[in-house]
């Protein structure tokens, strides 16, 4: 399901990520079969620790107020797209 939020909420995130990995995706590529389980490796590693970095960003940024009151939609356009990684994770 796509929507116009949806869609651009996290668009700084996004543009950041790709940027991050777009080398480690050619080094992939240009790799010979014995070197891709090393990159593949490398690329969900990072993967899942940028995971981990926006969840904690979701975490920290949540309202603590009654989830009740508003829809989901609703709390995920309070929480500001994270645009830089935290200083000791990068």
């Amino acid at each position: 399901m796509s929507t116009i939020d949806r869609d651009t909420h996290f668009q700084g995130f996004a543009k950041q990520q790709f940027e991050d990995v777009e080398g480690m995706f050619m080094k992939w590529v240009v790799a010979t079969r014995w070197e891709r389980e090393e990159s593949a490796h490398d690329i969900q590693l990072y993967l899942a620790r940028r995971a981990y970095d926006l969840a904690l960003h979701t975490l920290l940024h949540v309202e603590h107020i009654n989830l009740d009151s508003l829809s989901y939609e609703e709390h995920v356009t309070r929480i500001p797209d994270m645009t830089e990684l935290p200083e000791e994770q990068q």
